[in-house]
Formats: structure tokens, sequence, C-alpha cells
């Protein structure tokens, strides 16, 4: 295990939203706990603070050195959300009232995992942070890559149990990750931060992956994503009519089955896309999902209902919702880049 936030404590920080944990399991603890004494677990802090933000030579020595010893390395790494400790820096944490000058990993940690990956391929990234990150040459040398976020008092426990395979995982991302800042809409269509007085906002409704999927621009990992132990397959969208009046709700149902080794849940994500629209909208935007447990190697029927709203979008000059008649297409997948099935309807 290599990285300082494997025994860091992050449960107890966060600035307005501070609490006082009772007690905090760390990643170190709970994989030295969960490994029992059949299996040897060696430890390295990797990098710490500095002033200059770089590499510390020696702790990148010793990385080094601990990776090429063990025959599975894991690295826990990213950022911080403490207020209270200077030692990091001011441009070294998640917080409020305050702006990351980049989305790099603190403390050249890219070059630590790179070094670390040299010595030992067998190499699990993980990384605490309320956000994204910049996806560097590091995470295609990782076998896998866990975001953590800030998973509280027993997140050792739980980030423990998933690599071992006690547990399966099945979150999803609750947004885009961009493989730099500049490709956010902010700073790609947008002016932030324009000239440090003004700033004028230009990517208007174009946020996220109505942003990403509307101007085709690539990303590390989109809206929705997230993988498990267990793979599914999407049936083919059943729906007993394609013509709606715009007071009727839009009924359907997929089957979902588990095609993998072993139990598992999968978030089903359902996209509307308004094919024909007075004004401009997104290619497509989140209506519906739901997250279902479904055995090894067996299906499970869902059904979905779309009333008007999420057929409707806000108007500015009428000051509010319209639903314009015409064709919609409904797209269900497993992440808004990743569609399964598709069906298109008509709303008279």
């Amino acid at each position: 295990v290599i990285g300082k936030n494997a025994v860091d404590l992050h449960a107890h920080k966060g600035g307005s939203s501070q609490v006082k944990a009772l007690y905090e399991v760390t990643p170190l603890d709970a994989i030295k706990k969960l490994a029992g004494e059949k299996i040897s677990v060696l430890y390295a802090q990797g990098y710490a603070p500095t002033k200059d933000g770089k590499q510390d030579p020696k702790l990148l020595k010793e990385a080094v050195e601990t990776a090429g010893k063990a025959d599975l390395v894991i690295f826990v790494g990213g950022w911080l959300h403490s207020l209270d400790n200077n030692e990091w820096g001011e441009d070294c944490f998640d917080a409020e009232a305050s702006d990351k000058k980049t989305i790099d990993l603190i403390f050249e940690q890219d070059k630590l995992i790179e070094g670390i990956a040299k010595a030992n391929p067998n190499l699990v990234t993980v990384i605490f942070g309320g956000s994204s990150f910049k996806f560097g040459a590091w995470s295609d040398n990782s076998k896998a890559i866990i975001h953590a976020w800030y998973p509280g008092m027993e997140g050792g426990t739980a980030l423990a149990n998933i690599i071992f395979g006690k547990t399966n995982p099945s979150g999803k991302l609750p947004v885009s990750f961009a493989y730099d800042y500049t490709d956010y809409p902010a700073h790609s269509i947008g002016e932030y931060p324009g000239d440090g007085i003004k700033v004028e906002y230009k990517d208007d409704i174009f946020v996220g992956y109505r942003y990403f999927n509307t101007f085709k621009k690539e990303v590390a990992y989109p809206f929705g994503h997230g993988l498990s132990y267990t793979s599914f397959e999407y049936g083919t969208v059943t729906i007993e009519k394609n013509e709606f009046s715009a007071d009727e709700a839009v009924e359907f149902e997929l089957d979902i089955t588990n095609t993998g080794d072993l139990d598992g849940a999968e978030i089903v994500q359902v996209y509307v896309r308004d094919l024909d629209s007075e004004l401009e909208r997104p290619k497509m935007e989140l209506k519906s999902f739901e997250k279902v447990f479904v055995k090894k190697g067996e299906s499970l029927k869902l059904g979905f209902k779309l009333d008007q709203g999420a057929f409707s979008y806000y108007h500015p000059e009428k000051n509010g919702w319209v639903l314009e008649p015409g064709e919609f297409e409904i797209h269900v997948g497993a992440s808004s880049k990743d569609i399964r099935q598709k069906i298109k309807i008509t709303i008279q």
C-alpha cells in the first residue's frame, strides 16, 4: 500500500460541513485487517507536502522500491478537504470559496504512480476527492481506478471490501470527468474566469454531459459511468404504441440480464432527445433512472413511466414550460455515452 491518503483521516474535516467523527477506519488499517496474517502488507508514504509542490525524491525512491517487492500495489492518493492543516498549502484541498489552480494530482502524484507502475504493473489506483482530476499516462498504467470520493468513517472498510472482492461495486459517476479543466464548458465555450472582476455566463444550458454529448466532445469517463465485477445485457425496449397525446404518460419496459459470474447491481438510465425544437436544446437529457439488483444468470423486467415534464423545456420568452408536438427519442443505457437501446415516439 502506497500513499499518504491511506493513513490520513478525512471524516472529521470539511469546513462548513465539519463533523467530529467518533472514529475512522483508514484504508491501510482496513486492508491489513482483511488481509489477515496470511498476507504481508507493506506500506510506503509515497508523497508529502512540499513548499514547491514537487515530488519528494526520497519518498519516490522508497515507494518504487516497496512496489518492486510486492505482488500487488494499491496506491491511495488524491485530494484533501481539510482547512485546518496548513502544511498542505491552500491549493491542495477541496474547499468552498476558493478555486483550484489546476486539477493535476497534488505533489506530482501522477509521476509517482507512473514510477510505481514501472516497478510493478499490478497496480490499483485509489483517488480520494470531491471532484474530478486530470487523467495522465498514469491512468493507462493502472489495472483499476477507484474514485473513493470522501467515504466517511467506515470508508476504509468499504474500500478494502471492494478491492478484495467481498463487495461488488455498483456506483456510477454523477459528473463527467474530462481530460483537463480546459475541456469543461465553462472554459471551452464560456469565458471563466473572465477578467477577474466580470465573467459572462456563455455556456448556457450546456453544462456537464449536456455539453459533451451535444458538441461530440470526448471525455475520460462520462456521466453515469461505473464498472462492477459482473456484466449486464439490456434487452429490447417494448412499448405498446409510438404515438401519444400531450397529456399522456409514455410507458415502456425492457429486460436486463446479469450475464456475469457474480450477483450485482446496475443503474439503468433513461435519456430523452427532442428531435425538433423551436429553441436549441441539449442532444439528450436524463429523465429517469433505476438501480436494480440482479443475481447472476437472472433477468428482471423493468418498467418506466415518463410524464409530460420529461418532454418539456422552459421557454424564457413564454415564461413557462413548453411541450412542443413532434418526434422524440428515448435512449436507455449504462451511461450518457453508453446507450444500449433506443426508440422513437411522436407526441401530437
